[in-house]
């Protein structure tokens, strides 16, 4: 039997080096005031970025449904489209909603606003924008449809009287 040679592997120890563990911190999105946008009256559903439509809680619609509907929803003289633009004239939220020429109601549809808005002064902003609107219109009253009541509970929105109540087709 030949004998086996023995090879013996040197391992050579590396230089150890401490590489710094470096942490990336999530930036906190800078949060900007509801109060430096500015309201425009808009006809055109196609302007408004889709992000603010999909980012609606509840929405129970279709996007490209109301693209198809444009002209027509914006053909009556009770639609009313609202962009909110910062100073660069970048749109960062939108309200849309109807005014009932039979109740002298405001029927507000959607509100939505980029989340660097959120929060902060927006609904107090939305409440002086409505009373300018309201006022404008010569009406008293504005619904509004939501997902969230004890947010605009805090800012001094009450509960209507009404409910709003709905019957579906069972599928």
């Amino acid at each position: 039997m030949a004998a086996k040679a023995k090879t013996t592997k040197t391992k050579k120890k590396a230089k150890a080096t401490r590489t710094p563990v470096v942490t990336k911190l999530k930036k906190k999105p800078v949060k900007h005031s509801f109060s430096e946008l500015r309201p425009v009256k808009i006809y055109d559903f196609r302007l408004i970025p889709r992000y603010l439509f999909h980012q609606v809680k509840g929405g129970n619609w279709d996007f490209e449904s109301i693209l198809g509907l444009n002209d027509a929803i914006n053909a009556t003289p009770f639609n009313f489209l609202f962009v909110f633009v910062d100073d660069d004239n970048i749109i960062k939220g939108f309200l849309w909603g109807t005014l009932n020429p039979v109740t002298l109601v405001f029927d507000a549809f959607v509100f939505s606003v980029d989340k660097k808005y959120q929060g902060g002064d927006v609904l107090e902003c939305i409440k002086g924008f409505l009373t300018n609107l309201m006022n404008d219109l010569g009406i008293k009253q504005t619904l509004f449809s939501t997902t969230r009541p004890k947010a605009l509970e805090k800012a001094g929105f009450v509960r209507s009287k009404s409910i709003l109540m709905e019957f579906n087709l069972e599928e």
